[in-house]
């Protein structure tokens, strides 16, 4: 039997960041597994957002597998590209490495994953990671862990409503009371894989990037007098949480230090690909004004977006509504989102597909996938595709003469596997200050400050890894690695076979040459499952509505 493993997430850490607080002395923990070990930056999946993120590290599966894009499922035969189904732990639970880990004998500890809820059974136990229906309590395997330890989701209540250094003493807080926990429920077995993630640095960047960058719209020097060291702190805290671990563990345990993506400033400027779509004449718009829209539906939609959406409290709001008004409420943000009153859906033969920046999708409207749809499969659907690659990846900024889009895919480039339909036809990543619009008279257009403040880091594609232990090189750097390479890598450490249905690749840029010689990965057959997808799994119609919420008041919905 190899090492043990021990997976610490810090949901969101920045190489940027890292290297700078490094450099500095400010991070001494993290530093010092980088001298005993390797360090690197470790690309996310396309788009670089938690749950298909973390889905990934968890299964070594693409999203084409896995199926888990957003924390939304897609539906790219509605015109709003969205179920109304939020993201559970159903898709994937069983099927993670920790399971395969599980099964060949060994303990394993999972504390608070993302998109791990429901809790199901391992060979260890499993404390459910955001989102979950209720931050009071926790979701736990073995149910009886749930009250022998306190909370340790965030409340997204108050995450929207605190501020500066409130909201830090409580990030810091729940760092602490997180690593704490995992060490205390660690000595109490003989674990062989131990994971636990954190989201506190992901948190703080969407909150205060705007305080640590001079090139921010809402940035003030007065505010970052003021505010300018929270990010740092929050990271400082991570730091030292870390070195508690490290504290905690024997020599033979292997260490992955490890963030699902990056972060950075929010763009500033929409890239609106219905314009292009528009140009191309693959997308016509609406000419007629929908006046018919009135009533109590047309007054509820008006007031849930100046009132009920702004409410710190958004959630007590929205549980008090009625069944019919709650059904509206859910699918205001989607329509605004795709602005779909103002496309000709009969005459659209294309039209844009929103995913997470830097990422964006587009969708062709199908004869007999979408409602309305006009496009032929086959000839007809690969020669649109083929046109709009070819104009996305020609496009340049009027302003600055810069390419806007810096690739272009067919999904099939990206992703394979049973869930591959679910994607948009066509994926596009954009230079980090663009984001997805809706806008279909204007190429570029200007992100309102509002919502660059509120909302002020958004996600890179790039996060970090760094490892130690044994047969691993000492202060050596690590290129090419990928979130997917985590799973057969955990695997590897552990001198165990490697399904051969992981998408992913060990790692082999973290070991000594000798040891890579002496001991080749070896692999199993394909994973075979119990059915899971059954009643036990997913949120109930009020908790899926209570997540919902939940996501909506920290933006990611």
């Amino acid at each position: 039997m190899g090492t043990k493993v021990l997976v610490i997430g810090l949901d969101g850490a920045t190489p940027e960041l890292v290297d700078r607080w490094v450099e500095e002395g400010k991070l001494p923990n993290l530093k010092r597994i980088m001298q005993n070990g390797v360090y690197g930056k470790l690309k996310s999946v396309y788009p670089p957002i938690s749950p298909a993120a973390w889905t990934t590290f968890a299964t070594g599966y693409n999203p084409g597998k896995h199926g888990v894009y957003d924390f939304r499922d897609y539906d790219n035969k509605r015109y709003s590209c969205f179920a109304d189904t939020i993201v559970d732990s159903h898709a994937f639970a069983g099927k993670t490495f920790w399971d395969v880990i599980g099964a060949a004998g060994q303990k394993v500890g999972v504390i608070t994953v993302p998109c791990t809820y429901p809790a199901w059974p391992v060979n260890g136990i499993m404390v459910s990671g955001y989102p979950t229906p209720d931050t009071g309590k926790n979701y736990t395997y073995p149910p009886d862990l749930s009250t022998a330890i306190p909370p340790l989701v965030g409340d997204a209540a108050f995450f929207k409503s605190a501020t500066g250094h409130v909201l830090l003493k409580e990030m810091n807080r729940l760092l602490h009371l997180s690593f704490d926990v995992s060490i205390e429920q660690m000595k109490k077995d003989d674990y062989g894989f131990f994971v636990l993630v954190v989201g506190a640095t992901d948190r703080a960047h969407h909150d205060w990037w705007k305080y640590i960058d001079p090139e921010h719209p809402a940035y003030t020097e007065e505010d970052a007098k003021q505010y300018g060291n929270l990010i740092e702190e929050v990271y400082k805290c991570s730091d030292e949480c870390v070195g508690k671990f490290l504290d905690a563990i024997d020599e033979d345990t292997t260490v992955i230090v490890m963030s699902d993506h990056g972060g950075g400033s929010h763009p500033k400027y929409y890239f609106n690909a219905n314009y292009v779509l528009r140009t191309l004449n693959l997308l016509q718009p609406n000419t007629r004004t929908n006046k018919k829209q009135g009533g109590l539906k047309a007054a509820f939609k008006k007031f849930y977006r100046t009132k009920i959406r702004r409410f710190a409290y958004l959630e007590k709001v929205y549980r008090s509504l009625p069944a019919s008004l709650k059904k509206i409420a859910t699918n205001i943000d989607s329509q605004n989102m795709m602005n779909l009153d103002s496309i000709d859906w009969k005459r659209t033969k294309a039209y844009r597909f929103p995913m997470y920046p830097p990422v964006e999708g587009i969708m062709i409207n199908v004869a007999g996938r979408q409602p309305e749809g006009c496009v032929q499969p086959g000839e007809e659907y690969e020669a649109i595709r083929t046109r709009i690659l070819d104009e996305m990846r020609s496009l340049r900024d009027p302003e600055t003469g810069e390419p806007i889009v810096i690739e272009a895919y067919r999904r099939e480039e990206l992703y394979h596997g049973e869930r591959l339909e679910m994607a948009p036809d066509i994926i596009l990543v954009t230079q980090d200050r663009y984001k997805g619009g809706t806008d279909v008279d204007k190429l570029i257009s200007e992100v309102p400050l509002d919502v660059i403040s509120k909302l002020s880091g958004v996600h890179r594609m790039n996060g970090i890894i760094i490892a130690q232990g044994p047969h691993m090189r000492k202060n050596a750097i690590l290129e090419n690695a990928n979130i997917i390479d985590v799973a057969p890598t955990v695997l590897y450490a552990l001198d165990m076979p490697i399904p051969t249905d992981m998408d992913g690749k060990p790692l082999s840029g973290l070991f000594e040459e000798t040891h890579l010689n002496e001991s080749a990965a070896s692999y199993s057959e394909e994973r075979t499952f119990d059915n899971s997808e059954d009643d036990e799994y997913g949120y109930t119609e009020e908790e899926e509505e209570s997540v919902r919420l939940k996501l909506e008041a920290l933006g990611y919905l």
